[in-house]
């Protein structure tokens, strides 16, 4: 289940992203390598595993290096918070051709908000700030499929808040990391922006 890429279904993340570049493109032609540093809490790590996360960090015609780097490229993140959780009750009534009420069908789901901040920055040399992004700065939806009684709605959400829980980071962190990504490669002025 440690995988970096995991989509699911009934995800439906309506976090906030926000990004900003200090861009110096006089220092452009002096970036040839980089350093990635990873900071996240080991909750984090038991859903994406570190190297996972690393790896997912990189720019294209900059060498990776661990010492003296030209940049340093830095990813960190909070622990998951669970804002709400609970069994929520679904009903619809029922009309007859007349258009009166005759009963109702009720069903139940699970719907959880959680929130997961993350950051990524990069430095130059001399310690200046040349990217900054901050991502899940909002709140995300989760919402399961309907069942028919309460009992089976907690009894899904008991037997699988573990599972969900990893859902829930990659569902925040693994579009951080491609949004990150992406800014890295094609929106700083490193030579590989050039190409």
């Amino acid at each position: 289940m440690k995988t970096l890429i995991r989509f699911t279904l009934f995800l439906l993340p309506i976090a906030s992203f926000a990004q900003k570049a200090v861009l110096d493109n006089k220092n452009a032609n002096e970036y040839t390598t980089y350093a990635v540093e990873v900071h996240v809490p080991d909750s984090i790590l038991q859903s994406i595993p570190q190297a996972s996360i690393e790896s997912a960090i990189s720019i294209r015609g900059l060498k990776k290096v661990t010492a003296s780097p030209s940049l340093t490229v830095s990813f960190t993140s909070q622990n998951l918070v669970v804002i709400e959780e609970g069994v929520k009750e679904f009903v619809v009534a029922k009309k007859d051709s007349n258009g009166n009420t005759t009963g109702s069908d009720t069903s139940y789901y699970v719907q959880a908000l959680y929130s997961l901040k993350c950051e990524g920055k990069c430095y130059n040399e001399q310690k200046q700030l040349v990217y900054s992004a901050y991502w899940g700065v909002g709140q995300s939806k989760f919402t399961s499929f309907h069942m028919t009684t309460r009992q089976e709605a907690e009894d899904y959400w008991k037997n699988n808040k573990e599972s969900l829980k990893g859902n829930f980071i990659a569902s925040i962190i693994n579009p951080s990391l491609v949004a990150m990504g992406n800014r890295l490669n094609a929106g700083l002025p490193y030579p590989s922006a050039k190409n």
